[in-house]
Formats: structure tokens, sequence, C-alpha cells
């Protein structure tokens, strides 16, 4: 059922409210209990959408792809303008892609954010063993299939429900589910007091 999921994503459009970027929106927000906007069309400045601005900031990126990754450069333009135009403002950087982007991408990812106090972190498609993209979506899975219905994807409907209940089956979805909640929890994440705080202040005075 992995590849059938994976196909009824790349159906969907990539931009907008009925499309991809909605769906992140719509997951992100369940599974962080934050309201999350789409960006409008045009210069979005590395950013698809966004939480309100407040005390802590999470922007995400998504990239609907079907073959080769975004390379790593046109990742790190994108992160290095979000930086650009919200620093000091920008907490959390998450990058939403239906492909895997490979972990020396990741990995300079993760290292450019570390230099401006700002976490970075990455929903792909690697599947060992489950794509972490996927396991975002089956962890707000009513909330998923409560957005498909409503935005006009009553087709692809029974083939995300499916999806999703078989990844919910796996048996290391649990784990998988618990890392993701994890690493975006106010305490890993950077929100309140705590070690990332402390970095993240220590990142801002960086120029």
């Amino acid at each position: 059922m992995m590849d059938e999921l994976r196909q009824a994503l790349l159906s969907l459009d990539p931009d907008g409210e009925d499309g991809l970027e909605g769906l992140i929106a719509h997951a992100l927000a369940s599974l962080m209990g934050r309201q999350f906007r789409v960006a409008a069309s045009g210069r979005q400045h590395g950013r698809d959408g966004a939480t309100n601005a407040a005390g802590f900031d999470v922007f995400f990126e998504a990239k609907l792809y079907s073959g080769k990754p975004p390379s790593s450069e046109s990742l790190q333009a994108k992160l290095f303008s979000a930086i650009k135009d919200h620093h000091p403002n920008l907490d959390l950087w998450i990058l939403a892609c239906t492909v895997p982007i490979g972990e020396n991408a990741e990995k300079d990812l993760v290292a450019t954010g570390d230099q401006f106090g700002v976490t970075v972190f990455i929903l792909d498609w690697s599947q060992h063993p489950l794509p972490p993209f996927a396991v975002l979506l089956a962890g707000a899975a009513e909330a998923v299939l409560e957005w498909s219905a409503s935005h006009g994807h009553s087709a692809v409907g029974p083939v995300l429900e499916a999806g999703l209940t078989a990844i919910r089956g796996h048996s290391s979805y649990a784990t998988a589910l618990a890392e993701i909640v994890r690493s975006l929890s106010p305490s890993t994440a950077g929100f309140g007091d705590g070690p990332c705080t402390e970095r993240r202040l220590v990142g801002r005075h960086i120029r």
C-alpha cells in the first residue's frame, strides 16, 4: 500500500489549500496543536506555510517530486531565504518531500539551521523502515481524511485511508511516530526553556 499512498499524493496539485501544501498544513496543525496557514503564491521566502506569528514560529516547505529529489543546493537556498527574511524569528523549518532527499542533504540542512539557531526537521520518503512523511500523515489520519473529503479529493480518499491504516498497523509505526512527535515537541524543537532554547539564543547572535 505504500506505493499506492505515494501515488495518491503525487496526484495532488503541489500548491494551495487544495494541494499538497494544504494537506501538510492540516496534518501538522493536527499533530502539533498549532494553527497553520498556507502562503500565498509568489515569492514565499523559503516557506509554503507557517504558523501564526507568535513567540515560536514554524515554517514548512512542501516538495512534490516523483523522480529525482531536489538538489541539496536548491534546498539550502530555500532554507537560507527563510533565515534571511525571518531571522531571528524563525524557530523550526520543516521540509516535507515525496522522495528521499538523501543523508548528505539532510545533514547539510541541519548544520545550516544550527548555525542560526533554527531547528530543521525532515519528513521525506526514506523507507527505512517507514517514510517519515507517511508516518506524519498516519499520525494525523483523521485530519488527513477530513481534509481529503472537504477539498475535492474523494476519489483518492479510499486509497489514503487504506494506506494510512496499513502504516498504523506496521510494527515500526509507534516508534516512528513517537520520534516525530518528540522532534516537534516544545522541549526538543525549542519552545520555552531548555537546552534547545539556549542554543537558539546563541544562534540568533550569529551573523
